[in-house]
């Protein structure tokens, strides 16, 4: 849930957001040891997408999205991201159950 939008009336209340998130990892010692220390923590990460979307307002939903993928690559792990953010149900003229964008982002080099 989070109040994000142009209008005031779609930052006055809690609205329903949906975040689809997909990263790149160097997944080649995960498969061998079994072990959470050599991949990404999914939770770790569903906490950095709630806290943006929760605990900020803003105006774009690409602003949204952009800022959880800078949140996303402060772990130097992550070699790309891919986030996609809907707003479930908008108020528009027209009865959409959804609307949305999609941001990726590989790593440059020197930017870990």
């Amino acid at each position: 849930m989070g109040r994000h939008g142009v209008h005031a009336f779609e930052r006055q209340y809690l609205q329903p957001f949906e975040v689809d998130l997909e990263v790149k990892v160097d997944l080649s010692s995960t498969g061998t040891t079994d072990s959470l220390d050599n991949t990404v923590d999914y939770a770790t990460l569903a906490d950095k997408v709630e806290r943006v979307v929760a605990g900020n307002t803003f105006y774009l939903l690409e602003t949204v999205a952009d800022s959880i993928v800078s949140e996303v690559l402060k772990d130097s792990r992550i070699q790309a991201v891919t986030v996609a953010v809907y707003k479930l149900r908008p108020q528009l003229n027209v009865h959409l159950d959804k609307v949305g964008v999609k941001i990726e982002k590989t790593r440059t080099a020197g930017s870990e």
